[in-house]
């Protein structure tokens, strides 16, 4: 193989929005993380940081740069614990105020 492409095949927006949060899209993220695991992809855009979101944020950083550094040698038999791991953070995060996420996944 002399190159390769991610492409998701789903796309979703991974938190609870209710329509007054519309209001973040017109302004800009304080913060965004990219973070993914073997299939997915998520785009964590921060728009205020509040005490409880900052655990589940350290967690996913730790996470992805654990993947990050088995990248290399990846055991893709090992893939889907890394998005098992990553998605039960990004769950913990479905009903957090002030951000949204976005996520992807390949099949």
């Amino acid at each position: 193989m002399l190159d390769h492409v991610r492409v998701s095949a789903l796309n979703w927006i991974s938190t609870d929005l209710q329509l007054a949060d519309t209001l973040l899209f017109h302004q800009e993220p304080m913060e965004i993380i990219t973070c993914g695991g073997y299939l997915c992809y998520h785009r964590i855009a921060v728009y205020r940081h509040t005490p409880g979101l900052e655990p589940i944020l350290r967690a996913i950083t730790a996470l992805n740069t654990e993947m990050e550094e088995v990248e290399n040698g990846f055991d893709h038999s090992n893939g889907e614990a890394y998005d098992e791991r990553m998605c039960a953070l990004i769950e913990q995060l479905r009903t957090a105020k002030e951000l949204i996420v976005v996520s992807e996944c390949s099949d």
